[in-house]
């Protein structure tokens, strides 16, 4: 198990992943990655706006910032 110490914040932390486990949860998030970047390439600079927007109103009413 990784040490745990206390952070700035006063809480215990610990390493969340292992050096060896890099590569592999790389190569499972690469994908990802590279479909969002290439999801928006073709959109105009106002429908790429129009697009970001929408993601970030919708991680907005994830995250309950609507409600508070």
């Amino acid at each position: 198990m990784p040490a745990r110490r206390a952070g700035a914040s006063g809480h215990r932390a610990g390493d969340a992943l292992a050096a060896d486990q890099h590569p592999a949860i790389t190569s499972w998030l690469a994908p990802g990655a590279v479909a969002w970047r290439k999801a928006p390439a073709p959109l105009t600079p106002d429908r790429r706006k129009s697009f970001v927007g929408t993601l970030l109103a919708y991680e907005a009413a994830v995250g309950g910032e609507e409600n508070r």
